[in-house]
């Protein structure tokens, strides 16, 4: 389990990198990680300011998200 965490973890780390070298003029790409990383953050297309109840999500319930997808299907 520590290792597909750490995996993830990489995973994230790697596309948040890549998502804040990417001007806010370009698109990002379509995928469901980049989705959650921008969901509730200025890069979101459907970003409303509401307060901490919208806040984005931690690495941590992105990693559970993708985890969950993995063995859900």
């Amino acid at each position: 389990m520590k290792f597909v965490n750490k995996k993830l973890d990489a995973i994230i780390k790697k596309r948040r990198q890549e998502i804040e070298d990417i001007p806010l003029d370009e698109h990002l790409p379509h995928d469901i990680l980049t989705s959650m990383i921008i969901k509730n953050t200025l890069r979101d297309v459907n970003y409303i300011e509401a307060g901490k109840a919208t806040r984005a999500m931690t690495d941590t319930e992105i990693r559970g998200n993708l985890f969950d997808g993995l063995l859900g299907g």
